[in-house]
C-alpha cells in the first residue's frame, strides 16, 4: 500500500506540472502583439565637454519639451561619462523639443599664466532619437541618430585665436554655444532640424 501510495502521489506530481505547462504554453500562445504606434519621442543628446571648459567656463545645458517645460542642468565633471554630458527631453507627437548649451566665462577665471585650453567645439554634440507608445514603452528597432563628435579636443591658441585672449573673448561672443531644435509630425517623422552655433561647420 505504501507503494501505492507513492506512486499515486509522483503521478499527481506530474499531472500538476503538466497542467503548469499547459497553462505556460497557453500563454505564451495567447500574447498580444506589440503596440508600435508612436505617441511619445525622446530625444537623447550629448555636448563633448573637456576638463578646461569646465575649469574655466560655466557650462549650461537647457532643453524644452513639447509642452514648454524648461529644465536646466550645469555641468559638472561627476556628470560626465567618457567626457561627453547627456541630456533628455521627452514631448508627445506631434512636437518640437529643443536643447541648447551655453557656455560662459566664470567670473573669477584667470587666464594669466593660461597657455593653452583644450576645448569641444560648438559644433561636436550627438544625439540619439527614441520612440515610445501610448503606455510610455520603448518601440524596439526605431529611431535614428546624428550629429558631429570628434576623437580629439582643439587646442587654443590655434590658427583661428592666435593667443588665449582671442580664444576667450570668442567664448564670451558665444563662439562654443549650440542650439538644437528638432520637429516631429504626428507620425513621428522628424520633418524639421535646424542647428545653430557661432561655430563655423
Amino acid at each position: 500500500m505504501k507503494v501505492r501510495h507513492s506512486i499515486l502521489a509522483v503521478l499527481a506530481l506530474l499531472c500538476s506540472a503538466s497542467l503548469f505547462t499547459a497553462c505556460g504554453s497557453d500563454d505564451d500562445d495567447s500574447k498580444p502583439a506589440a503596440d508600435n504606434t508612436r505617441v511619445y519621442v525622446g530625444l537623447f543628446h550629448s555636448a563633448q565637454i573637456t576638463d578646461d571648459m569646465l575649469k574655466y567656463f560655466n557650462v549650461e545645458v537647457i532643453t524644452t519639451n513639447s509642452a514648454g517645460k524648461v529644465q536646466s542642468y550645469t555641468v559638472t565633471k561627476e556628470k560626465l561619462e567618457n567626457g561627453k554630458f547627456e541630456a533628455t527631453v521627452v514631448g508627445q507627437l506631434p512636437c518640437e523639443l529643443k536643447v541648447e548649451t551655453q557656455v560662459t566665462v566664470k567670473p573669477d577665471a584667470d587666464f594669466t599664466n593660461v597657455e593653452s585650453i583644450k576645448y569641444f567645439r560648438g559644433s561636436n554634440y550627438s544625439y540619439v532619437i527614441r520612440y515610445y507608445n501610448a503606455e510610455s514603452k520603448a518601440i524596439a528597432n526605431q529611431g535614428t541618430f546624428g550629429g558631429m563628435t570628434s576623437s580629439n579636443p582643439t587646442t587654443a591658441p590655434n590658427s583661428r585665436y592666435s593667443t588665449i585672449e582671442a580664444f576667450v573673448q570668442a567664448v564670451r561672443d558665444g563662439y562654443l554655444d549650440h542650439t538644437s531644435v528638432k520637429t516631429f509630425d504626428k507620425d513621428g517623422n522628424l520633418v524639421n532640424s535646424t542647428v545653430t552655433t557661432e561655430d563655423p561647420l
